[in-house]
């Protein structure tokens, strides 16, 4: 009995070190999770314990679609892309995005407004006008024209971070208002476009 006691009294100091050692290990892998690459600053680490996923609609000709550009370490990351439109000025539209399972981490502007090196920076407004609800305003200035897309490319990218397990649709708010969805040629007339929407399913995971 007394040999029992002396073998369980030579481990209590190391028992003390245990959860010590355990925060240790988990602060040394939080750095591991930190995204990076362009102006958000990386991601939460605690967020890169959860995974993130999106049903992204087809995309034709004459549409403007959400789809998956990457999704590092606990982030959903969507590009506006424009496949076949032509003669793009000016583009104005709203999302709706679940603000209780993701939050809105900014923008990042895309390469459609840029083409031809125009003379004066495209202009670019992206809102979080309420929670769950993003208004975005992107132009191009005279005497810079319209562009146009024969493939494919992309508008801006919109950066979302988890914020806990749950799922619900990122997608363009089809009705008139707050902002009618729309593109404006350098005339000011509206564009033959259809924004699409699938299921657009955004999930945490």
């Amino acid at each position: 009995m007394n040999m029992r006691l002396r073998a369980n009294r030579s481990y209590a100091p190391l028992l003390r070190w245990l959860p010590i050692v355990g925060v240790a290990f988990l602060l040394a892998l939080l750095p591991a999770c930190k995204g990076g690459g362009d102006d958000s600053g990386g991601s939460d680490p605690l967020s890169c314990m959860l995974n993130t996923s999106f049903d992204a609609p087809s995309h034709a000709t004459g549409t403007v679609t959400l789809q998956t550009y990457s999704n590092p370490c606990g982030e959903l990351n969507l590009n506006v892309v424009f496949t076949g439109v032509s003669n793009i000025f000016t583009v104005g539209f709203d999302i709706t995005y679940p603000s209780g399972t993701f939050s809105f981490n900014g923008f990042t502007q895309g390469p459609l407004l840029k083409q031809g090196s125009p003379a004066t920076p495209p202009y670019f407004s992206v809102t979080e006008t309420s929670p769950g609800r993003i208004a975005v305003f992107a132009s191009r200035f005279s005497p810079d024209g319209s562009v146009s897309v024969t493939g494919e490319t992309f508008l801006l990218t919109l950066r979302f971070t988890a914020v806990m397990i749950g799922q619900g649709p990122i997608a363009f708010d089809l009705s008139s208002t707050p902002v009618q969805e729309q593109v404006l040629n350098d005339s000011g007339s509206a564009v033959a476009v259809t924004f699409v929407n699938g299921s657009n399913l955004a999930r945490i995971f």
